[in-house]
């Protein structure tokens, strides 16, 4: 295969329509990678902005969403809703990272985005999942870290315990 082939042929994904309701690492990260793959991802962030633009630096944010479209719809008003659903007949995939109970509230779940297209595939994940003991529990790389006890046996003796790989100091 010459690299002129290469360059030509389709990635994987192409002609798939991906809405991404990601937030902070989790979602945007899923998101990046079907971008990656040749999906049109089209990030869908609220009025206010996704919450990771807000930190102090905002590298990780333009990583992640960098091969993205963007729009911002307020999810809670009718109009957002009305907005988002219009989004969805036409996609083929909706991504999100909600708490559990959050799509459901919103009225952006799977039963009711099925009921105007059939076909689309809707991927939640939560950090302690969907249902179970833990499911309302928030969840970050560092809270998940210090629950399965890693943080426990990395560091120094005689500091408080310390986030596993790399990070970055100020």
């Amino acid at each position: 295969m010459t690299e002129a082939d290469a360059v030509s042929r389709p990635l994987p994904l192409d002609g798939i329509t991906v809405l991404d309701l990601g937030q902070i690492y989790q979602g945007p990260y899923a998101g990046f990678l079907l971008a990656m793959s040749g999906a049109r991802v089209i990030k869908v962030e609220p009025v206010r902005g996704e919450a990771l633009r807000s930190r102090l630096h905002s590298l990780p944010y333009a990583m992640l969403n960098s091969a993205k479209e963007a729009v911002s719809l307020n999810l809670k008003s009718p109009r957002g809703r009305e907005l988002f659903l219009q989004l969805a007949t036409a996609a083929d995939a909706v991504l999100c990272n909600f708490a559990p109970g959050v799509p459901e509230r919103l009225g952006i779940d799977a039963s009711t985005l099925w009921e105007t297209n059939p076909r689309l595939v809707f991927a939640q994940a939560s950090g302690y999942g969907l249902d179970g003991p833990d499911s309302q529990r928030t969840a970050m790389d560092l809270t998940v870290q210090a629950h399965m006890g890693s943080m426990s046996i990395t560091g120094f003796p005689d500091q408080p315990p310390t986030a596993t790989g790399a990070r970055c100091s100020k």
